[in-house]
């Protein structure tokens, strides 16, 4: 039986200009893991979600210490389950377990000479829509993005929104006229604002522009208060950081908080975990969407394959990567969009091929006994033991610079 020998594990670091409510993100952090099997090398791609690229990384070491030297079709089923029992730290965090899945997945399916997708579970679709999303900024500049993506074949857009009614108007309306009434219109308010009263009103005067569905209006954990507004406002709920865990997904249906859920693979960890959630949400009644966090062509490649891998795909993929966003990747022929679409890779396995070239350009150099690390390590674990009155006044900037 093939078995691991050995496991490397990077960490990128890509400048980047996307601007968020808790301010600009400079920097985007990834996993980049690659499985040795044989003569085979799968490769996958993680990127942290509720903690820092350090404990990732460090995740990442201890996870596959564990699992190296494993028969790699053992390894693919104790996954879930080493997932399942670390989830339950107060450092947990997914991305480690994305990518090493991903890529025992990608050496496993080269070795079957198959498909990323029939590995996941069929392949039913080529083509895989894709949404654009446009970031903060001015009103011409964040019109200027969704014309962009308009040009290219999308029809369905995610604008991000700050709650501040005024500027969420000049913004909208600017973008609603570049792209005309044909494309779909999703706000993004990352919870912006807070109440339900604040988020009828701001709905309100936000429907001349022909909002169809916005995403996490209120608080994660007001559930009943997302059930109420789901009840009086015309777009459509989208919930994102109310998905927590797999576990949620059963909860939002019985408190009847949303008509659709976003699925960050990265906030799941385990592609096979979040197919399963898709696939119970869908039977319990609840739509769909594959959620994004701006990727290499790596984690471009994994999405793709898992929107294939669905009978049904409700929405357009989220994720178009960091190619298509700032001209940025470690692939060979990176992604690109076409009438809206991108392809799935043909070949066996991921189908992506590393630049090592490239590569190299990006690569950041991890030493967990530095100072530094040590530094940034012990302000997370210091950040979340605190009370929650004190992460909700650090955690703004903490995001930006994660």
């Amino acid at each position: 039986m093939p078995k691991i020998s050995h496991i490397e594990i990077d960490v990128l670091k890509f400048p980047v200009k996307i601007g968020l409510i808790w301010g600009e993100g400079k920097w985007s952090n990834h996993l980049l893991v690659k499985i040795y099997v044989d003569d085979i090398v799968g490769i996958g791609e993680g990127t942290p979600y509720f903690t820092d690229i350090y404990n990732s990384y460090a995740l990442c070491e201890k996870v596959a210490r564990g699992i190296t030297k494993m028969d790699l079709y053992e390894a693919k089923k104790a996954l879930p389950q080493i997932q399942d029992k670390f989830s339950q730290k107060t450092l947990f965090d997914y991305a480690p377990f994305l990518a090493l899945e991903t890529a025992i997945i990608d050496a496993m399916s080269q070795l079957e000479e198959v498909s990323f997708a029939k590995k996941l579970g069929g392949s039913f679709r080529r083509n895989i829509p894709v949404s654009g999303t446009v970031y903060l900024d001015s009103p011409k500049n964040m019109a200027n993005v969704a014309q962009k993506w308009a040009s290219k074949g999308i029809t369905h857009l995610k604008v991000k929104v700050t709650g501040k009614n005024d500027m969420d108007s000049a913004n909208l309306e600017r973008i609603r006229s570049a792209v005309g009434p044909g494309v779909l219109i999703r706000i993004d308010a990352n919870q912006a604002y807070g109440t339900v009263k604040k988020a009828t009103e701001s709905l309100k005067r936000l429907e001349k522009y022909d909002i169809a569905i916005v995403e996490q209006p209120i608080k994660w954990n007001d559930l009943e208060g997302l059930r109420e507004l789901k009840k009086i406002v015309r777009p459509e709920i989208m919930v994102d950081e109310s998905l927590r865990k797999p576990s949620d997904i059963e909860l939002i249906v019985q408190k009847e908080a949303a008509d659709i859920i976003n699925f960050h693979p990265s906030k799941l960890g385990c592609l096979t975990v979040t197919k399963a959630g898709i696939e119970k949400a869908a039977k319990l009644g609840l739509k769909y969407m594959i959620g994004a966090s701006v990727m290499t062509g790596v984690g471009v490649a994994a999405h793709l394959h898992l929107a294939s891998s669905l009978e049904e795909l409700q929405y357009p993929n989220e994720e178009m990567g960091l190619h298509e966003i700032c001209g940025k990747d470690v692939v060979v022929n990176p992604f690109g969009i076409k009438n809206g679409r991108m392809k799935v890779p043909k070949n066996c396995g991921l189908g992506v091929e590393i630049d090592e070239d490239g590569l190299k350009k990006y690569l950041l150099r991890v030493d967990m006994k530095s100072p530094r690390i040590r530094l940034t390590r012990a302000a997370y674990w210091a950040y979340l033991k605190a009370p929650p009155a004190v992460r909700e006044r650090i955690k703004k900037p903490l995001k930006v610079r994660r």
